[in-house]
């Protein structure tokens, strides 16, 4: 399990954890990356990444992150079971900005233990390198506002990303969304060469791929994500008789059927044509997007045609 938190100043930093909030014996140190802004007069941002290792499943930890002798108070989560019969409940959302009235909601369900992970589908806030240039929030860094509103989830329950539009940045670097998040089997910050991974939860063989790759000015990155679905949806189907479902993740969606635009809605969409004949090849049984605001259950598509039942070959 991956710890992170932010702070104003540098700090050695460290997370104490164990199987009660009074029995944090063990200890972990922070590894440490600073955060600049778009505005030079904004100070930096300190943000520490921990791995917390020598979990059992099916047991509940709490933890304590600490900066310089500051502590926070006890958090805990919930380590995935060994069942190989269990079946997780995730949250999926994206989209959200920094005035949803949700997220209250979603955090009270979370800290219940309602859900197993959370699967962001991109859009953080939106524009997560901006200033609030008024209101409740005015001057404040969205990134700041945002990781701050989703902290009584994430503290308890696995925060599982994909990078949408909106983390692209003036420059395409990502770099908010790389430093602010940290995902399995790849590296921290999550670089542009790979900003995908998959990982096994439960049944499910779960994918986050970037749609955006499709839309940077440099399109070697479209490759490099080919390269490595192809090889992962070949794994993974090999695995299927212990993990049986493959699901995806990715902002923007294939098909749409809103009036506007955008690229789900052309015949020659640069999603559907970089991922749908792979995802077709090799069985992808769920794809799951957002970005369009609305919703849209639809049977499976080949090449804008109606496949029903679905066929996979």
């Amino acid at each position: 399990m991956v710890v992170m938190w932010t702070t104003p100043g540098q700090c050695e930093s460290q997370v104490w954890y164990g199987p009660g909030p009074w029995d944090m014996t063990e200890k972990v140190h922070a590894t440490k990356v600073t955060l600049s802004y778009l505005e030079p007069t904004k100070a930096p941002k300190y943000i520490y990444r921990a791995l917390l290792n020598n979990l059992k499943p099916g047991k509940t930890y709490y933890y304590m992150p600490a900066s310089n002798d500051v502590y926070n108070e006890p958090l805990y989560f919930k380590t995935p079971p060994a069942d190989p019969s269990w079946s997780p409940e995730f949250l999926i959302y994206g989209d959200i900005g920094i005035h949803s009235k949700s997220l209250a909601l979603l955090a009270q369900e979370a800290m219940h233990g309602k859900y197993d992970a959370v699967l962001y589908i991109g859009d953080f806030g939106y524009n997560l390198y901006d200033s609030v240039p008024d209101g409740q929030y005015m001057g404040e860094n969205v990134c700041d506002i945002f990781m701050r509103q989703i902290e009584e989830i994430a503290s308890h329950v696995p925060y599982m990303t994909a990078p949408g539009n909106h983390e692209i940045e003036p420059s395409e670097d990502f770099k908010q969304y790389g430093v602010r998040f940290s995902m399995p089997n790849t590296d921290w910050p999550i670089p542009l060469t790979k900003m995908w991974y998959s990982l096994e939860i439960g049944p499910v063989h779960l994918i986050s791929y970037s749609s955006e790759v499709f839309f940077l000015q440099d399109k070697r990155y479209i490759e490099a994500q080919r390269q490595w679905l192809t090889a992962d949806l070949e794994a993974a189907n090999k695995n299927r008789p212990s993990t049986p479902w493959i699901i995806a993740l990715g902002h923007r969606p294939m098909y749409c059927f809103n009036n506007n635009s955008d690229d789900c809605k052309k015949n020659d969409s640069l999603v559907r044509l970089g991922l749908e004949d792979m995802f077709f090849k090799y069985g992808v049984d769920l794809v799951i997007q957002a970005h369009e605001h609305w919703d849209m259950l639809n049977y499976g598509y080949l090449k804008v045609n109606l496949e029903l039942p679905a066929t996979y070959r």
